[in-house]
């Protein structure tokens, strides 16, 4: 089970990296790219966060090993997507501004 989740954690960090430059290789920019960013930032120290704990767990040090140190992982993996989820409900609105924006500069010269 342990070389499961080692493999996993490299695996999405690998991942991650490859994603990331072929993201900053784009051009064009828009609404979601700052979620999507924000998403890789949270996967990125996630998976580090998992791979230190997986580390204190092999070599069996009693403090850093603890199961409250999970539990305290998922809260704040569970609060970084609320955050993240929230400001994906906004997009809608920032849409909608910008196009009537667009529309008012349309007429003026």
């Amino acid at each position: 089970m342990s070389r499961v989740a080692v493999i996993i954690s490299i695996l999405t960090l690998v991942g991650v990296a490859i994603y990331s430059w072929w993201r900053n290789r784009q051009e064009p920019k828009n609404y979601y790219a700052r979620i999507f960013s924000r998403l890789i930032i949270c996967a990125t120290t996630n998976a580090v966060i998992g791979l230190v704990l997986f580390f204190f767990s092999w070599q069996m040090i009693v403090v850093l090993s603890a199961r409250f140190w999970y539990i305290i992982w998922l809260a704040g993996v569970a609060l970084w997507v609320w955050l993240i989820y929230k400001d994906a409900k906004k997009i809608p609105t920032l849409r909608r501004a910008a196009e009537e924006k667009k529309e008012f500069k349309k007429y003026i010269p």
